[in-house]
């Protein structure tokens, strides 16, 4: 080395040097690497045991290989009871280690390194001085390996930059043969919720591009290097925090202080972190790390909160924790979910810990300028909701690549390794969102709102099979909840309780959610059933056009203008129910999301079931079918059961009114809407005609249906596949024979048993969906068959008759997209019935309005109540429940006031009814007269949708009666006072008789009365007070069963996480940290501690130390450090070029 040259610094190459004829010379120039001194540098290492016989014999092996020793190497044990002693008294005869100590087993690796100190000053007085500037102190973990250059690259650092005071090497997870290192750790910090933050993508390879020096809140306390002051003016680790958040602890604190923490990537140390893998179990981490680590993040967190804020930090620490439990259980890992709330829970009962960190942090020296660089090294406000949505974002981008069918293209090995372009450079790659069902998608969401143009507005969709929808959320819910009054066995349509539930996702806005429904039922249909057929459907032409003509299939049947919201729910649900059912019957038994497919299929079935019951009876014969297919897998059988069970147990408070009145299961939502019109000939649902309103024109019906019928029959003919078609067919077939039978039955339908027929609209678009899949399997694959044969006749009519299929199916579209949503469903603002009318429906009286419409030369009618009719009412009896009574009282007057009979007991009629106004609409003079005429009744107003006339005497629903006197009583939940009165008095409910009424007077039971009224009736004591009344139900609670049963099932059918350092971080750290000979894996390391020679290292020190070169500033060493062995190591040999340039630097 030049003399004249000071240390560390290497002079410029001179203008000399470049041949002035070689552009490229200075390329050949090397700069002369920096050398650094580190002879005056003090290191006194600790190393820290507890029960680590398996790997501290490699710890012990790497420390022999250092190129550049501690000064001083002591060792702590803390109660091992394994053979970790005598390796630790192996060493010290080797000279490996200079003492051993012993330490207690309650101690952290602070304890134990403080209590090392102590006792080492107490053998050695003389190391009792204060500290200089270049004492430091390396803190060593029983697991970890350091590379042969290890601490001179530390030192080299800290010596080049001396405002360090606390560094760390970059700790690489143990390497299996033939692969890469991957980082473990290089810096930490801490986000908001505590949870470690470490900059690193999961199982980041080293390459070198972590090799910069960086300044971070902190470093692991694995291999730390800190300055000796620094360490005793910080008084070491917090005892609170005994491992795992130790370094970062102890790192914020230093910030802090004002002292400067920084990485030094060119030091590597192989680290088995064996504390996260659980394999410490008599450590503080125990065989749940995971709950340790989360507990010590948040108790972090709380300890530094400013003081004003600390009672919000700990509940956005709590509710965050409780976030992610609910979280992990959602994504099937309740492991983790249960860390999570055994976390929080430690972390409540702990509050002395918080208080004692606190001291600690404000008894030492806090700067602006550390708080400044803590809040700047610390991640973002919202990093983990950020995480959170790229996790999220991810899955929804693979059930995008599900749906469009198209993957990334792989570059090739060539195009990696190779300095030039692709050699097909203007070819043109897939891209995703042009795929064809990308564009057919698109296409759909445009079409389906061009063919809503005349419903797409303001005010409620309705239509004959569509009421409009209560735009009350909490009316909405308590139509599902409450009990029907007349019914005791009657309990309202779960169906009810789904669109609830749906609307509230819905931002609350339940119109919103009935006009996606409806409006979008194409492109949800296409969504969900080209999944479905992606597994089943190889040519893509022929998936699209049988996802195209299955998604127009509700349209088709007049599902859409007529305002059925079970085709539409139908439609999304049956190809979710196909592909569980798939998975059910196809997954192996050992896959990892076995029972997922019986879970689905339990899903789909219960909402299928919640609008279809009859599906569930289906559902059940087909399980008894499969079960004898799969009778020699038991397991399988279970998830049969676990799919048809599901549905019972979620709608079994609904069984009691099936078997009530088996006729309900036959029918869909609301059935008194159907009616007991006699349906056309059957013939005709051979071409999907169940004789309704909505339905495109007969000729369009058969052209189209029958490409259908001509497709299932082409693969039925050409025999590809012939179960999958034949199965198909059956299904079309038995659910064409269904719908014709059922068509033809009349059967009554709780509450009121009123006669309706079922529909069958539901059975057509299965038979249909399962014909035109049949086909659509039967011809997959033709076009290849017909490529691999001679020009033929065939070749050209093949190709006519796919084109011709595809124009029929666009016929329809276009039809739909033409003709649109054009009635009878329609947008209306529900004005007819005056505004001051609802307001008395509404208002503490509650009356009710006796609705009649004599358009069409007869006499409709309804009885209004409230916000008027809405979706699902019928499903309670409308405003009357379950009385017949009642409503043979309601047609008797709707008989006798239209006739004009002119009887007096009309008005008295009425009033029982709670009925006060009577709005009738399509009436002429002559009926107006004869109303008008009507005793009791007067004219209140009249516009041009309708008349009203009220009563003289005008009514409650809730009345005191007493003989002839009656007292009308406010409907207030909270009670209503009555004076005290001599006479015998009978309260009257307005509402049908049922056991289950209540009623008491100041908290004193009222008697019920059956007088023979329609009416709950209670006999009133003479004396006064509060009036309360409620209908109980027998079993409040099974509306909360049922959507804590719905959400489980939610929660087992859905994708679990995956990733397996999400899923299992325990058994993942446990793989890594049991690879290589001191984990006891057969993987080996390689042997010889030059193999760290194969570390990426693009940037380090030369550094010398009493003459040797102890690093080689990030070359592979091989020409510098020899490639002595352990053996030649542990004798006192020194490697070969080590020696020799020893033996120069003494001359």
């Amino acid at each position: 080395m030049d003399e004249s040259v000071a240390p560390g610094v290497h002079p410029e190459p001179s203008a000399e040097a470049f041949d002035p004829d070689d552009p490229w010379a200075w390329a050949s120039v090397q700069d002369e690497p920096e050398i650094v001194d580190i002879s005056h540098c003090r290191v006194t290492a600790v190393l820290v045991t507890q029960n680590a016989a398996r790997w501290l014999p490699e710890t012990l092996t790497a420390l022999a290989g250092l190129t550049r020793r501690p000064d001083r190497v002591i060792a702590i044990d803390n109660e091992s009871t394994d053979e970790t002693l005598e390796l630790l008294d192996d060493a010290i005869q080797r000279r490996e280690i200079d003492e051993v100590y012993l330490g207690r087993h309650g101690y952290g690796y602070g304890d134990a390194i403080r209590s090392a100190l102590s006792q080492d000053i107490a053998v050695h007085p003389e190391a009792a001085a204060p500290p200089g500037p270049d004492e430091w102190l390396w803190l060593l973990h029983d697991d970890a390996a350091p590379a042969p250059e290890a601490l001179a690259q530390l030192l080299g650092h800290v010596v080049t930059d001396p405002s360090i005071d606390i560094t760390g090497p970059k700790l690489l997870r143990p390497r299996r043969r033939h692969r890469p290192y991957q980082i473990a750790e290089i810096g930490e910090s801490i986000s908001t919720s505590g949870r470690r933050h470490l900059g690193l993508d999961s199982g980041e390879i080293d390459q070198g591009q972590r090799d910069q020096p960086a300044r971070r809140l902190a470093v692991s306390s694995c291999a730390m290097l800190v300055r000796r002051s620094v360490w005793d003016e910080l008084g070491g680790f917090d005892p609170a925090i005994p491992g795992f958040r130790d370094g970062l602890e102890f790192g914020w604190r230093a910030q802090l202080a004002g002292h400067k923490v920084l990485t030094t990537p060119a030091a590597a140390v192989v680290h088995r972190q064996v504390g996260r893998a659980g394999l410490r179990p008599s450590g503080f981490g125990g065989t749940r790390p995971e709950k340790t680590d989360r507990e010590f993040g948040m108790a972090l967190i709380a300890a530094h909160a400013p003081a004003g804020r600390g009672p919000f930090v700990w509940l956005r620490l709590l509710l965050g924790s409780l976030v992610r439990a609910v979280a992990f259980l959602i994504g099937k890992v309740p492991g983790q979910s249960g860390d999570e709330l055994a976390a929080a829970w430690s972390f409540i009962r702990h509050p002395r810990r918080i208080h004692r960190m606190r001291t600690r942090i404000r008894s030492g020296r806090i700067t602006p300028r550390g708080q400044s660089i803590v809040a700047r090294l610390r991640p973002a406000r919202f990093s983990g909701i950020r995480a959170g949505i790229d996790v999220i974002t991810a899955a929804i981008g693979n059930r995008y690549v599900e749906i469009a069918g198209t993957e990334p293209e792989a570059a090739s090995l060539d195009e990696l390794t190779s300095d030039e372009l692709s050699s097909t450079p203007d070819e043109k790659k897939n891209n995703p969102w042009f795929s064809p069902i990308m564009i057919t998608l698109v296409l759909s969401v445009v079409a389906c709102l061009v063919a809503a143009r005349r419903v797409i507005g303001l005010g409620s969709l309705a239509g004959p099979q569509l009421l409009p929808i209560n735009t009350d959320l909490g009316r909405l819910w308590h139509n599902f909840l409450d009990a029907v009054p007349g019914s005791p066995h009657t309990t309202t349509a779960p169906w009810t309780g789904l669109i609830a539930a749906a609307a509230t996702i819905f931002a609350g806005q339940p119109e919103w959610l009935v006009t996606v429904l409806l409006v979008g039922t194409v492109p949800l249909g296409l969504l969900s059933v080209y999944p479905l057929l992606r597994r089943t459907i190889e040519d893509r032409r022929i998936r699209l056009w049988v996802a195209i003509s299955y998604a127009l299939l509700p349209v088709l049947l007049g599902g859409s203008n007529q305002g059925r919201l079970v085709l539409t729910v139908a439609a999304i649900m049956l190809p979710v129910l196909a592909i569980a059912g798939r998975a059910l019957v196809l997954r192996r038994v050992g896959h990892p999301e076995a029972w997922r497919g019986g879970w689905g299929a339990g899903l789909a079935l219960t909402v299928l079931g919640a609008f279809a019951p009859s599906l569930i009876v289906v559902a059940l014969l087909l399980a008894v079918i499969a079960a004898f297919t799969v009778a020699r897998q038991p397991r399988k059988i279970g998830r049969l059961a676990i799919a048809v069970g599901t549905p019972l147990v979620i709608l079994s408070p609904w069984w009691p009114t099936i078997l009530s009145s088996w006729g309900r299961l036959l029918t869909g939502p609301d059935p008194e809407l159907e009616g007991t019109a006699v349906p056309g000939s059957g013939l005709l649902f051979l071409i999907g005609r169940d004789g309704g309103a909505g339905l495109p024109p007969l000729w369009i019906g058969l052209i189209v249906f029958g490409s259908f019928w001509a497709i299932a029959v082409a693969g039925l003919l050409r025999g590809y596949r012939r179960r999958s078609v034949l199965a198909g067919w059956l299904v079309g077939l038995v659910s064409l024979a269904v719908a014709v039978g059922l068509s033809r039955l009349l059967v009554d339908v709780p509450p009121a048993h009123v006669e309706t027929r079922p529909y069958v609209g539901i059975f057509l678009l299965i038979a249909f969906g399962a014909l035109v899949l049949a086909g659509g399997i039967g011809v997959d694959g033709y076009s290849q068959e017909l490529g691999g044969r001679s020009f033929s006749v065939v070749q050209p009519l093949s190709v006519l008759a796919g084109v011709l299929a595809a124009l029929i199916s666009l016929m329809g579209a276009g039809w739909w997209l033409l003709d649109g949503m054009s009635g009878p469903v329609h947008r209306t603002q529900l004005t007819a019935i005056p505004p001051y009318i609802v307001d008395a429906q509404t208002g503490p009286n509650q009356v009710r309005t006796l609705a009649i419409d004599l358009r069409g030369g007869r006499a409709a009618y309804s009885v209004v109540a409230g916000d008027q009719t809405r979706l699902g009412d019928p499903e309670r009896g409308y405003s009357l429940g379950g009385s017949v009574v009642a409503r043979e009282q309601v047609s008797s007057v709707v008989s006798r006031l239209v006739s004009g009979s002119g009887d007096t007991d009309l008005a008295p009629d009425l009033a029982d009814l709670g009925i006060n106004y009577v709005w009738v609409s399509g009436a002429d003079d002559d009926a107006r007269s004869r109303i008008t005429n009507t005793p009791g009744l007067s004219p209140a107003s009249g516009s041009a949708t309708g008349v009203v006339w009220q009563l003289t005497q005008p009514t409650s629903r809730v009345r005191l009666v007493s003989g002839q006197q009656i007292v009308r009583l406010a409907d207030d939940p909270d009670g209503v006072r009555i004076p005290a009165s001599s006479l015998q008095r009978i309260l009257r409910l307005g509402v049908p008789a049922d056991p289950r009424w209540r009623a008491t007077l100041d908290g004193r039971p009222l008697m019920p009365l059956n007088d023979g009224n329609w009416q709950q009736s209670f006999t009133v004591p003479a004396s006064g007070g509060l009036l309360r009344y409620h209908l109980a139900s027998p079993i409040p609670w099974l509306p909360i069963g049922q959507g804590a049963a719905l959400l489980i099932t939610m929660v087992l059918a859905a994708p679990g996480v995956r990733r397996p350092e999400v899923r299992d971080p325990v058994q993942v750290a446990r793989r890594v940290a049991t690879v290589g000979p001191g984990g006891g894996s057969r993987i080996d390391l390689g042997g010889p501690i030059t193999d760290f020679t194969e570390l990426t290292t693009t940037g380090g020190f030369l550094t010398v130390s009493d003459g040797v070169t102890t690093s080689t500033g990030g070359s592979d060493g091989e020409g510098l450090l020899g490639t002595t062995t352990l053996d030649a190591l542990r004798s006192g040999e020194q490697p070969m070029e080590a020696t020799a340039i020893r033996s120069r630097g003494d001359r």
